[in-house]
């Protein structure tokens, strides 16, 4: 259980856990290696920046329009 002495966005638990989403690591493995019995839960302790998220909706049209 995380700590309340620190806010959720501090917590190493929230470091940990967005440097793997970040680095590419898929959300149920990160999952899995949190504890949690649920892909949401991680993803509350996703940090990632609007930019990344971005860039990963670019990528995915790259990827859509090469595919035909």
């Amino acid at each position: 259980m995380l700590s309340t002495s620190l806010p959720l966005a501090l917590h190493p638990a929230t470091v940990y856990l967005s440097k793997l989403l970040e680095a590419g690591i898929d959300v149920f493995a990160v999952c899995e290696l949190a504890g949690h019995a649920n892909p949401a839960t991680t993803q509350k302790y996703d940090l990632r920046s609007q930019t990344a998220k971005r860039e990963a909706v670019k990528f995915l049209n790259v990827l859509y329009e090469n595919s035909f």
